[in-house]
């Protein structure tokens, strides 16, 4: 969606999906893959090359596991259908020009299927990925798709309703890849919804049954197993738009569906990772929850956590304690205010005027009415935010704390690259909760200081980054941290210019 690794930490990831004994790994793909004819689209996002995916199916079918596309073939186009060349397939050609925005991305990104065109530019996608793999299975992706009927494609949705409109454009996508050979699967999310979906669904298919509430019920698991049709459960690692990963709610959210998906006999389970605002989680963050989940698709009975943890610090981390993980799952709680946070109060300003779209996932009262411009709207936030912000302070205290007791446990040698992770992601937490507190106190004492901290920071954020990815993503969520930093500046600025002496270091 946005990061793009490099290969060599492909191969690392598969090396360690050999190690704990997972077979498959599908590798997710939006717009950055050089699709030919799209070089508009793949512009700028350091995509993979087709030479690129081949090299990582050799290198996956040398160690038994078998690489599967899973691309966006249907929702999840956002970035496409912002282009020149493209634009008049999606449901709103309209919003084309409007700035990029993070959330937005996750919103409004559905291909009009009313449009004779747009059949063959998903196919297109199909054809351009099938041949680079040894795989028979091909996942079209399919989730998400919020716009479906509301925009260009309106009078077909009048016309046969938008479950049967979903269902008669994923059938057909699934009977090209059947046709060509290859044995189709979709994200479910669509389909558990809007049950009767699953009715019109070919029998073959696979539905990836994505579930990922920390306290998962069987409900929707059982809905498909009813429906006779075939399923993947799949929960996920919940690093998302974070930079620590919420190792409490994967581990509770994977026992918990794999439990769902023994009962009710799933024939798969795939464990996901995603990144969403920009991917600023550190994917060696994701290593811990992969190995919950494989726990969770291995063993019949869910193990007892703490000698999961113990193990993963041990094996992982080369930590001989044993107490690794319990100092990270007890730092992914120390966060007042995240990153989604603040890409959310960043992104209310559409450029000047305020963003209803970002208002709305904001702030999802009936409140939200009120609010009629952008500062307004940042206090409204700020507001909602206020009980977790009261505990920022006690939160850094703590994150100091696992920073110097990890520090003394992790060993400097084959897991350094592991221990400056952690490092920078606790140091990172820390200072978006004093950010948190700076933007919602609306003042300017300590704002030059922490501005200047902020972006010493991200430097060294920088070259984490590098260890492990491409460019890609990176300009983009340097200038969310970049335009957090400014208002910082301006407030201090602001404060000098009054001659109150104000923006001090703290």
């Amino acid at each position: 969606r946005g990061r793009v690794t490099t290969m060599a930490w492909l191969k690392r990831w598969v090396d360690l999906l050999e190690l704990y004994k997972y077979n498959q790994l599908q590798l997710y793909v939006e717009h950055s893959f050089r699709f030919p004819g799209m070089s508009e689209t793949y512009r700028g996002a350091d995509a993979l090359a087709p030479e690129d995916v081949s090299e990582l199916d050799d290198y996956c079918q040398r160690r038994g596991i078998e690489l599967v596309p899973s691309i966006s073939t249907f929702g999840h186009q956002y970035m496409s259908m912002r282009t020149i060349g493209l634009r008049g397939l999606g449901e709103l050609p309209e919003d084309a020009d409007r700035p990029f925005s993070f959330i937005e991305r996750q919103e409004h990104h559905t291909l009009n299927i009313a449009d004779p065109r747009t059949f063959a530019y998903s196919t297109g996608l199909i054809d351009a990925f099938r041949p680079l793999v040894r795989s028979r299975r091909f996942n079209i992706g399919a989730d998400e798709t919020f716009d479906l009927g509301k925009g260009a494609s309106g009078g077909l949705a009048d016309k046969i309703g938008t479950p049967r409109m979903y269902a008669d454009y994923v059938a057909r996508l699934c009977s090209y890849v059947a046709d060509h050979g290859g044995e189709p699967m979709l994200w479910g999310d669509i389909a558990v919804e809007m049950p009767q979906i699953l009715d019109m669904l070919p029998h073959d298919v696979i539905l990836l049954n994505w579930l990922y509430s920390p306290d998962v019920d069987a409900t929707k698991v059982r809905l498909v197993a009813e429906a006779g049709a075939r399923q993947y459960v799949c929960p996920a690692v919940q690093g998302w738009n974070a930079l620590l990963p919420r190792a409490d709610d994967a581990w509770s959210n994977i026992m918990r569906l794999a439990r769902h998906g023994l009962e009710y006999g799933a024939e798969g389970w795939l464990v996901t990772d995603w990144g969403d605002y920009g991917h600023v989680n550190d994917p060696r963050m994701s290593v811990a929850g992969m190995i919950y989940g494989a726990c969770g698709g291995w063993l019949r009975e869910a193990p007892r956590r703490s000698v999961v943890d113990a193990g993963i610090s041990s094996l992982h981390y080369g930590d001989v304690s044993g107490r690794v993980m319990g100092l990270l799952a007890e730092a992914s709680r120390q966060t007042a205010f995240g990153w989604d946070d603040l890409v959310r109060y960043l992104e209310l300003d559409d450029g000047g005027s305020l963003n209803k779209d970002v208002l709305a996932v904001a702030i999802r009262d009936s409140g939200k009415a009120a609010v009629t411009s952008v500062e307004g709207a940042r206090r409204a936030y700020m507001a909602l935010l206020s009980s977790r912000l009261a505990t920022a302070a006690a939160c850094n205290r703590r994150l100091a704390e696992m920073q110097a007791r990890l520090s003394s446990l992790l060993p400097p040698g084959g897991s350094s690259t592991d221990r400056s992770a952690l490092t920078v992601a606790m140091e990172g937490q820390r200072l978006l909760n004093d950010v948190g507190v700076h933007l919602a106190a609306e003042g300017s004492e300590g704002c030059e200081a922490l501005a200047r901290r902020l972006e010493e920071w991200w430097e060294v954020y920088i070259a984490q980054w590098r260890q492990v990815s491409r460019e890609s993503e990176l300009g983009r969520i340097s200038r969310v941290v970049w335009a957090c930093a400014d208002i910082l500046h301006r407030r201090a600025l602001s404060s000098e210019s009054a001659g109150d002496g104000c923006g001090g270091s703290r």
